[in-house]
């Protein structure tokens, strides 16, 4: 395992973009607070905690980069804890690792539960959300380093993961996402729920079933959109609020316009953002790092 190499990969995937959209957002600044204020706090630390990637303890330009320092957070502390790894050798007792990580995903659950009264702090800051990405990466290494006996385990219980899936995601569609069961045990359930039918469309991705859903056009439409999901995700809140101010001037436009106006510009910002930032920087890495 390099290191070095996953961690420039993976900088040419975020900062280039990440930091075009802060600059453009700082540039057109006087322009946009006219129109909607998009600060969180005052002074210097929107700018600070998005340089640094501390919008979810410090503030940020905008509302949605907090998930931008969670990631951030999570791969630096990972990177360490693989480098621990090998140089202790644990990396040869998969078993060890697999418990090691579930009892930090114990950990981060009985966290939240003891902070239940903070549900904002809950719902943003690092220490309570990285059990999400801990639980991905385990996957991960399972499906990787144990892929025989995972992919053999998955197709022998495939009915019953399929019902555990459900049974877990069941509560996103009652309940409130802001109540104090979906922030505590609510995260919980939704990212295992979510994670098993990730291992199940894996482990089947081949069988004749999926490969006819793959190639519906409408399923490779949204793989295509899916492509450039990073940059749509951080353009979507310029548009978002630009759709919004439209709407305040277009009263006589029915809601549902905007609706689709806003989830079609959303696509074609970030698709064109990717084009002249996103991917660019992705070639250029993939030449530094061969």
């Amino acid at each position: 395992m390099n290191i070095q190499r996953f961690l420039i990969r993976r900088a040419f995937k975020i900062y280039p973009a990440h930091y075009v959209m802060i600059i453009i957002t700082i540039i057109s600044f006087p322009i946009i607070n006219i129109f909607f204020p998009i600060q969180i706090g005052y002074g210097a630390h929107p700018y600070i905690g998005e340089f640094f990637y501390l919008q979810n303890y410090i503030g940020a330009l905008w509302n949605h980069t907090w998930s931008l320092a969670v990631e951030e957070h999570f791969y630096i502390l990972l990177c360490i804890f693989v480098y621990i790894v090998i140089r202790t050798k644990l990396i040869e007792k998969g078993t060890v690792l697999v418990w090691i990580f579930a009892l930090l995903l114990l950990l981060v659950l009985i966290l939240r539960i003891t902070h239940s009264y903070d549900t904002t702090s809950i719902a943003f800051l690092s220490h309570f959300r990285m059990d999400s990405l801990m639980f991905g990466s385990v996957i991960a290494y399972i499906l990787s380093f144990r892929a025989d006996q995972s992919t053999a385990f998955v197709r022998k219980h495939n009915k019953l993961l399929v019902f555990i899936a459900a049974l877990l995601l069941m509560p996103i569609l009652f309940l409130h996402p802001w109540s104090t069961f979906m922030l505590t045990y609510g995260l919980t359930f939704t990212y295992i729920g979510f994670g098993l039918l990730v291992v199940l469309i894996v482990v089947y991705a081949d069988s004749a079933g999926m490969v006819k859903i793959s190639q519906l056009v409408l399923v490779r439409q949204m793989a295509n959109v899916g492509f450039y999901s990073y940059s749509i995700y951080l353009w979507h809140m310029f548009v978002i609020r630009f759709c919004s101010l439209l709407q305040k001037k277009l009263t006589f436009i029915h809601n549902s316009v905007f609706v689709i106006l806003t989830f079609a510009l959303a696509i074609a910002v970030g698709i064109v953002m990717a084009k002249l930032v996103e991917l660019p920087a992705l070639k250029l890495r993939d030449k530094i790092t061969r």
